[in-house]
């Protein structure tokens, strides 16, 4: 199909998290109101993040809604995307892409975001845990993005 409309979203700064359930991370959202009910939404993007722990979850959310909800999941954590470092460093960051197609059957305004949750410890978004401004440039600073376009259906 045709693509109708793209909206896209940057976030440049940064986001941390202790929480154990899932947050939104604040700024990373972006808004479209399907002109048809058969429209599909492509959702396209990366979150740029890293974690003093061992495991950072992400999942996309449109409006309360989980897109892309694994099945049987029992008691395990319904994360879309992740990472999982045995060795945390606090100096590296790691990108999780971000991609699904939705059918929200609506034109009603949707909100889709992005929301992380962690294992323990600290997670970040577009930073790395440790963070230091020194001058050898070992810890970096990123961009996570979210862009959705209306696919006509």
């Amino acid at each position: 199909g045709k693509v109708l409309k793209v909206v896209t979203t940057n976030k440049t700064d940064t986001f941390s998290t202790t929480s154990t359930s899932f947050v939104d991370v604040t700024g990373l959202s972006v808004q479209i109101t399907p002109s048809s009910a058969s429209s599909k939404i492509l959702v396209t993007g990366a979150l740029v993040g890293s974690t003093d722990s061992t495991f950072f979850f992400v999942r996309l959310m449109r409006d309360s809604t989980q897109v892309l909800i694994p099945d049987s999941t029992g008691n395990r954590t319904t994360a879309n995307f992740g990472f999982a470092t045995h060795n945390p460093s606090t100096y590296i960051m790691q990108t999780v892409p971000i991609h699904a197609l939705d059918s929200p059957s609506s034109t009603s305004a949707l909100t889709y975001k992005i929301q992380i949750e962690c294992y323990s410890g600290t997670s970040y978004v577009n930073r790395t845990s440790r963070d230091s401004d020194n001058v050898a440039g070992y810890d970096p600073r990123g961009v996570s993005t979210i862009t959705v376009a209306e696919i006509e259906g």
